[in-house]
């Protein structure tokens, strides 16, 4: 009787083994098919959707890539699928995906637009300008293609050139707003010359001497920036007052492009008097951009600032852009009486808008040189022990003007059972013309 129960309860299990298997046969028949009943565009749009409305480039991607499975000479897939790439960091395969295209048929100018993006955002602008020229042989009367040269020839300060072609471009639509705000970029970006004037105030509380409390240091700058073939050059002339004394100091800035991934720093300055400046400093950093697609910007430079004698300041430093933000983290390190001081200084910003549209934090544990409240008294003290928090904002008004402002607090501890507040605010208008 029992063999009789197993016998039967074998033949069920065997029974509804089969009937799942075709369930879920069926199953999959079905998913198959309804893969198969997805159109190039209906995938193209999901991939659209995936891309724009979600961010989701990665998705983006496979759902082109399912696409052009379905239909390979569809060539807008193909184009945005080279788009995709770029926008993903995939710099090598969105090269590789647009060529092919323009080496079959020269007649895409979206192919040449893309290719002239791609090389724009990797800042090869003598390549992107090719490509632009490339399809303006096939579209001569490309606004696209035209609005794209004009901003590369501007970006290769060829501006003469650029403003030919915005001409005209004006010709064929006097009312292109597009065209006008190009126009308008063309005659910011060569503006080569910038004046700035600013103001700094440090209040000491009533936890520092007389001396310091009772007389708020002052320092005004008057600032011309010249662009040149080099790199930009800004000559300062200073005016100081600390200790309730005055004092004057002539500062120089160069920041030399060095090679493609290598830009420096360099830095003098001298003064009459001291106890408000050093009697000279000098500086000079070195950046270099890290391969293997980090992103990342390496410092590595000098500060010497010279009263009785030398102190000198070795830099270190990273710095990173991420979407809207920037990241710089830098260390100095000071050999003093057989010890190394060592100080940190951390900036963030973020952008909201141009160069000049940004609000920032800056943290900082320890002495800088490159504060421009560091005299004598605290760089021969080192057991004085200091941190430091500011938050500042600066906004482009009209495009040629910016005006900065920031404020920060700094608590330092200069004695074993001693510590005070220090309130500043620092307020710089900048004219670029």
């Amino acid at each position: 009787m029992n063999r009789k129960i197993y016998t039967k309860h074998k033949r069920i299990v065997k029974v509804a083994a089969v009937l799942l298997t075709l369930l879920l046969g069926g199953a999959n028949f079905v998913h198959l098919y309804a893969q198969s009943k997805e159109s190039p565009d209906s995938l193209f749009k999901q991939a659209r959707d995936a891309a724009f409305d979600q961010k989701d480039y990665t998705k983006a991607i496979k759902l082109s890539q399912e696409a052009l499975m379905l239909s390979p000479d569809y060539v807008d897939i193909k184009i945005f699928l080279g788009r995709l790439y770029a926008w993903n960091n995939n710099y090598e395969k969105a090269t590789s995906t647009l060529t092919e295209i323009i080496k079959t048929n020269q007649d895409y100018e979206d192919a040449f637009i893309a290719l002239s993006d791609l090389e724009y955002w990797q800042e090869n602008y003598s390549d992107a300008l090719n490509y632009c020229n490339a399809g303006l042989e096939n579209h001569p009367e490309s606004k696209e293609l035209l609005l794209r040269k004009a901003k590369l020839l501007s970006s290769l300060n060829r501006n003469n050139e650029a403003r030919k072609i915005i001409s005209e471009l004006q010709k064929m639509s006097t009312d292109d707003v597009v065209v006008k705000e190009t126009l308008e970029n063309i005659h910011f970006n060569s503006s080569k010359n910038e004046v700035s004037i600013s103001h700094e105030l440090t209040w000491f509380n009533s936890d520092y001497a007389d001396y310091l409390h009772r007389y708020p240091w002052h320092l005004a700058k008057l600032g011309y920036k010249r662009y040149t073939g080099v790199g930009p050059l800004v000559i300062y002339a200073n005016y100081g007052n600390r200790f309730n004394t005055d004092a004057f100091q002539f500062e120089t800035e160069l920041y030399p492009r060095i090679a493609t991934n290598f830009r420096a720093f360099v830095n003098t300055g001298v003064s009459n008097n001291q106890v408000v400046f050093p009697d000279y400093k000098v500086g000079t950093s070195l950046y270099t951009t890290l391969p293997y697609k980090l992103e990342l910007e390496l410092e590595t430079g000098i500060r010497l600032l010279h009263y009785n004698n030398n102190t000198i300041f070795y830099v270190g430093g990273l710095s990173k852009y991420y979407k809207k933000f920037w990241f710089n983290g830098r260390v100095y390190l000071t050999p003093k009486n057989n010890e190394v001081s060592h100080s940190y200084l951390l900036d963030t910003r973020y952008y909201f808008g141009g160069a000049d549209d940004f609000c920032k934090i800056n943290i900082g544990y320890g002495l800088s040189p490159d504060e421009t409240n560091v005299v004598q008294d605290i760089v021969s003290n080192d057991k004085i022990q200091s941190v430091r928090i500011a938050l500042g904002i600066r906004k482009s008004i009209r495009k040629y003007n910016a005006l900065e402002a920031t404020f920060y607090i700094n608590r330092q501890k200069f004695a074993s059972n001693q510590s005070g507040n220090q309130l500043g605010s620092f307020i710089s208008y900048i004219r670029k013309f």
